[in-house]
């Protein structure tokens, strides 16, 4: 009697058992289903980038506004690990999923400059390291007369902060202490003009020239604007109106080369 009773009692665990794990299992399923949202697509893709054209990132991410979502989410390291292997160019990428919006931020190598020492020529990157190169490319500024090497970091971390604009325009920069500024630099414009700074005002000086520069400009091309209507309404008044202007543009231009003893 006890055996069939044993045998009763297998028979309607096991059903149950069946029951439970089926029901895990389509619990599971669904789960997945709404985690990976098979339906839902990319709305917009967001791409930050300085030089390396977007649709070229875009390429390396494979995402565009019809990938599903699923491929997305959860691999947004793996993308940006991805993206960085794809171009030598690339320093590193940031891949953020914010709803369906894709955020993706590139941080290209940037050349700080180049150096020539022991008759060997050094490429310096963006961090200040070190690496041997035959001659310098001419797209980016040759140092000189650096006596340590920490002095070159430092002055590369501010080099690759700067505009990209700007950087293009410096051709040399020359390490030319004297006794009255211990770290004093010269910094040789491809214009030819000259700009003194230090290794601590080095940024903030030629970001404040480089305004100074570009309002001048704007009040030169606004005297040109202004002078062939105006001269023949009143050629005698525009004329001491362009005289005075030129008067304050040359202020303008002799305190900004006083402030930066140029």
């Amino acid at each position: 009697m006890h055996v069939l009773k044993d045998k009763k009692i297998l028979k309607t665990k096991r059903p149950r058992q069946l029951w439970i794990s089926l029901a895990a299992f389509v619990v599971f399923m669904i789960g997945i289903v709404f985690l990976l949202q098979p339906w839902r697509t990319i709305k917009t893709v967001s791409i930050n980038t300085m030089m390396i054209p977007t649709d070229k990132i875009a390429t390396y991410a494979n995402i565009n506004q019809q990938t599903p979502y699923w491929r997305i989410g959860g691999q947004t390291k793996f993308i940006a690990q991805h993206i960085v292997k794809q171009d030598d160019q690339i320093d590193s990428a940031q891949v953020t999923l914010q709803g369906s919006n894709v955020n993706i931020n590139i941080v290209e190598k940037v050349t700080a400059g180049y150096i020539e020492q022991g008759n060997n020529w050094y490429i310096i990157n963006r961090e200040g390291m070190f690496k041997k190169v035959q001659t310098p490319e001419g797209n980016a500024p040759v140092y000189a007369n650096f006596k340590t090497n920490k002095d070159v970091k430092k002055l590369a971390k501010a080099f690759v902060s700067l505009e990209l604009t700007l950087r293009q325009n410096i051709s040399q920069i020359i390490f030319s202490p004297n006794k009255d500024n211990a770290n004093r630099l010269i910094i040789i414009m491809n214009d030819g003009n000259t700009v003194y700074a230090t290794l601590d005002t080095f940024g903030k000086k030629l970001i404040i020239i480089l305004e100074l520069l570009h309002k001048c400009l704007l009040k030169v091309l606004l005297i040109c604007n202004s002078v062939p209507i105006r001269m023949l309404m009143a050629p005698h008044r525009q004329i001491q109106r362009i005289k005075k202007a030129t008067i304050k543009t040359n202020k303008s231009e002799n305190l900004w080369r006083n402030s930066y003893n140029l």
